[in-house]
């Protein structure tokens, strides 16, 4: 955002584009987007590949800049942190090989900030009930991953839960 920001005063073209993207991501939180849609429209808008992490699932979902899944592994080259309040809930990205554009750090910004928004009446990215109960029983995820997948699942981990197998 700084690097936007010291660019306004440089370029009229430049902060009408930036512009352009703050208005993109906020009609996208207008319109309840799910938070695939968010990201491929991040991909298209940005022309590049774009991602999201869930921090609750191995969940990781990534588009071209045609919309298409992409598989493989993520290669970030700008990206930034999903919050709720002051949990992180997962990470946003752009993927570029040749580094970084100008406005991608805005782009992210704004990817973060409506995710964040969209995130709790969002179906999660490959989310499944299977998964959520791995990661609650599962000695290895953290207590705060534990309690997000206990919510998730309308369950309290504040109470005693039995579970059968």
């Amino acid at each position: 955002m700084r690097t936007f920001l010291l660019h306004i005063a440089k370029s009229g073209s430049l902060a009408e584009s930036g512009l352009k993207v703050i208005g993109y991501f906020d009609a996208l939180v207008e319109h309840r987007a799910t938070l695939e849609a968010c990201v491929r429209a991040a991909a298209a808008l940005s022309q590049c590949v774009a991602g999201l992490r869930d921090n609750a699932s191995p969940a990781v979902v990534r588009f071209n800049r045609r919309g298409l899944l992409v598989d493989g592994p993520a290669a970030p080259t700008t990206s930034r942190v999903v919050r709720i309040g002051d949990r992180n809930v997962g990470e946003v990205w752009l993927e570029r090989e040749e580094g970084p554009a100008l406005l991608d750090e805005l782009v992210v910004e704004r990817l973060a900030l409506a995710a964040g928004v969209l995130w709790r009446g969002s179906p999660r990215p490959s989310r499944s009930i299977a998964g959520l109960i791995d990661l609650a029983v599962n000695s290895r995820s953290t207590p705060d991953d534990r309690a997000r997948a206990l919510d998730l699942l309308g369950l309290s981990s504040e109470r005693p839960l039995d579970v059968l197998a």
